[in-house]
């Protein structure tokens, strides 16, 4: 009697063709992009450009902002000096006197102001050039500090430290005198004005 192997279970007959396109059959399921996968992959597809995009668009942005603020900060700093330069000037023209020259500095000074400060110089102007020349008045100045207290695109106001020594007929000689003034500015087409002068505390 010959012995044969062990029976095989019924049902565990399994093909090398079906156990292959089974194992393929998985792989080829796990493989397969779902409606939710295909989505989400579009979906990050979208996004990275676009990040992409704002972070550029935000660099760009920045970029242009830091220079509007270099160019305004220089506009200013540049407008800020005008304002000095013009104060400065007055109170030279102020504190600067020749008899000798006493109309041309009270025109100098006239040339340089304008709204209430002009109007009443102005009307004090001849009185000025007599006193300088009867008291043989002579002045000469030099501004030693000036800071801008406040301004914008159209007025300013500065104040200002000053010295100058008097010589005049009565026997002043040379002696020192200190100024603190505070001057508002107005434009006045392309120049800067001087429209008040007062005494600072």
């Amino acid at each position: 009697m010959t012995r044969t192997g062990a029976a095989e279970a019924p049902g565990d007959e399994t093909t090398d063709d079906e156990a292959t396109a089974t194992v393929n059959g998985s792989a080829d399921t796990l493989d397969e992009p779902t409606p939710e996968r295909g989505s989400a992959h579009r979906l990050r597809r979208a996004v990275v450009p676009l990040a992409a995009a704002l972070l550029v668009a935000g660099a760009g942005a920045a970029t242009w902002w830091t220079h509007a603020e270099t160019v305004a900060d220089t506009e200013r700093a540049a407008l800020d000096g005008r304002y000095l330069s013009a104060a400065r000037q007055m109170v030279l023209n102020l504190i600067t006197v020749d008899p000798a020259d006493a109309s041309a500095v009270t025109d100098r000074i006239l040339d340089g102001g304008t709204g209430e400060f002009r109007s009443e110089f102005a009307s004090r102007a001849d009185s000025f050039v007599s006193v300088v020349r009867q008291a043989a008045v002579s002045t000469k100045g030099s501004v030693t500090e000036a800071g801008i207290e406040r301004s914008d695109s159209r007025t300013a106001s500065v104040l200002i430290a000053a010295t100058s020594t008097v010589t005049n007929g009565a026997g002043a000689d040379n002696e020192p005198r200190v100024w603190r003034l505070r001057l508002t500015l107005a434009h006045d087409g392309d120049r800067i004005l001087t429209s008040k002068v007062d005494f600072a505390v």
